[in-house]
Order: C-alpha cells, then sequence, then structure tokens
C-alpha cells in the first residue's frame, strides 16, 4: 500500500468524518493466506473488484497514514458598502437611515439622525452625525464596522467566528432627509466590495490521543488522489497514534496506523459514493454473508 491520497475519512455510524485531506499512505501489501489472489492497495491507482477476508484467514497488515494539516484558515472578503451623503441641512430635524440586511434583526431597520443647520448641516457635518449614530447601534454595531470620512459613510460586514461571510445581495444603505430639510435622498448604496466567504478547514481532525482514548474498530474511507471516485473502504482500528509534529503557522503532521479487523476490504472506481446505512457497527451488517 502506497502512494498519496487525497481524502482519510472516518465512519461515526451516520457519516464519514474528513479526517484529513493530505494524507500519505505507507505500509506492506494488505495481504491473506486464503483468497482468490493477494491484493495490493496502491493510492496511485485504481480498482474495481470488491474483497472480503475468508474465514480463518489471518489479518490484513497494517495501513499507516501520514496526515498533514495546514490549520491557518484562509481569510476572505468583507462585504463593504458606501452611502454618500449630499445635501446641505436647511432645516432642522431627523435625517432618515434605513439599513437593510439578510438576517439581520429588525431589517429593514430605520434609524432617525437629529441634525442641525450651521457649520454641522454640511454634507460632511451631517455624514458625520450618521456614522456616531449607527456605530451606537447595537444592532448595526454588532453586523459591521461603521467607518468612512467626509462625505462617506461606510460599513463593512464584521466576520463570524474568524471568517468572513458570504455576499448579501440585499444590503444596503438608504439616506433620506425625514423630517429635516435639504438632505439629497441617496436610496441606494454603492457596493465597494463583494463579501466571499473565507475557508474554513473542514477537516474534522483527530490530532489528540483524547480522540482516541474510546476508539473502536469502524470503517474508514481512504480515496486515491488520481479521482475522488476510487479508493479503498476498509474496516479497522486505531493502532497507534504517533505524536504531531509542528511547522509553526504552516502545517501539522501526524503518523496514524490503522489496524485492519481483518473482516472486509472493499475496493473500486465509485468508492467515495459508498452510502453504508445508519447506525452500522459491523463488516457483516453491511456486506453479510457475500
Amino acid at each position: 500500500m502506497k502512494g498519496n491520497c487525497t481524502r482519510l475519512s472516518r465512519w461515526n455510524g451516520t457519516t464519514f468524518d474528513l479526517i484529513a485531506k493530505r494524507v500519505s499512505i505507507s505500509g506492506p501489501a494488505l495481504t491473506r493466506e486464503t483468497v482468490e489472489e493477494d491484493l495490493t492497495l496502491d493510492c496511485s491507482g485504481s480498482g474495481s473488484a470488491a474483497k472480503k477476508k475468508s474465514p480463518g484467514t489471518k489479518e490484513y497488515g497494517d495501513i499507516t497514514c501520514q496526515i498533514t494539516w495546514n490549520p491557518a484558515a484562509v481569510t476572505g472578503i468583507n462585504q463593504v458598502t458606501t452611502a454618500t451623503a449630499a445635501g446641505t441641512v436647511t432645516g432642522a430635524g431627523n435625517a432618515l437611515v434605513t439599513l437593510t440586511s439578510a438576517g439581520m434583526t429588525g431589517s429593514p431597520l430605520a434609524i432617525n439622525v437629529p441634525v442641525v443647520t450651521g457649520s454641522g448641516g454640511s454634507p460632511q457635518g451631517w455624514a458625520d452625525l450618521v456614522r456616531i449614530a449607527l456605530a451606537a447601534n447595537a444592532t448595526v454595531n454588532g453586523r459591521f464596522i461603521v467607518s468612512g470620512t467626509g462625505t462617506a459613510i461606510t460599513l463593512t460586514r464584521r466576520s463570524v467566528s474568524g471568517q468572513s461571510v458570504a455576499n448579501d445581495g440585499t444590503l444596503n444603505l438608504a439616506l433620506a432627509t425625514g423630517s429635516a430639510t435639504g438632505i439629497t435622498a441617496a436610496p441606494t448604496s454603492a457596493a465597494t466590495a463583494a463579501g466571499v466567504v473565507g475557508f474554513v478547514n473542514e477537516e474534522n481532525h483527530h490530532l489528540f490521543a483524547a480522540d482516541f482514548k474510546n476508539e473502536t474498530a469502524t470503517f474508514w474511507l481512504i480515496e486515491h488522489s488520481n479521482t475522488a471516485a476510487s479508493g479503498i473502504l476498509v474496516h479497522a482500528t486505531v493502532k497507534e497514534l504517533g505524536e504531531p509534529s509542528y511547522e509553526p503557522n504552516k502545517t501539522v503532521n501526524r503518523t496514524m496506523t490503522l489496524e485492519p479487523t481483518g473482516e472486509y476490504i472493499h475496493e473500486g472506481n465509485s468508492i467515495a459514493t459508498t452510502v453504508l446505512p445508519s447506525n452500522l457497527t459491523a463488516p457483516s451488517d453491511f456486506w453479510g454473508k457475500d
């Protein structure tokens, strides 16, 4: 068994948990004494046969998996919208600011901003008052970073759990004169930057010994690098879990040795699409006696 595989996944009784996307496989060929033929699984190739251990034969050889994980999350783009203030306040009152954002509490959220005439009634002056009012609103401030200078009133979508979120097509910051006079309506804000979801490493990393403290035998899915559709499915338990080695800010490497139970193994071009029954615990529950 050898080669570089794209994915290592572990059956949790309901679905396959992705352990890692970068896996290097090594170890002896998986062979059995009483079989139609010796079986060697190679992650640089593909197969089409389904094999199982015959009664009374020895267990398969161990499978050593070198897991490489890059823990650094790739930051996406935080969405930005900008409204531009125009018009000088000629009559004091409340400028009407309306913020629309999908999923935001109270959306569309109307905020009245007191504005005055005189030096504070210039577009720059009342824009500053709008920025202050938006930043002081708990709902707005919890979702956006309020910024801008001069006549620009800018909202930047905050990250969630350290990651940027998907673009919100409904996001809009509208300006209207409200009960004041002199303000030029600006019903549509400009999309300064579209939101792009940050990359969250989706691998379900069992990197620490505690993760396998009560480990029992289960199914492991190892997919080939040449195509995500081919690979092997083996019933095994964790035999050894080496200490992790770290490359600062880059990768975590860990060696895991899987010990197949010797009951069943399945290989083929459609391995990644294998669907196991929910709550499956033993190979015989899936393959039966065939």
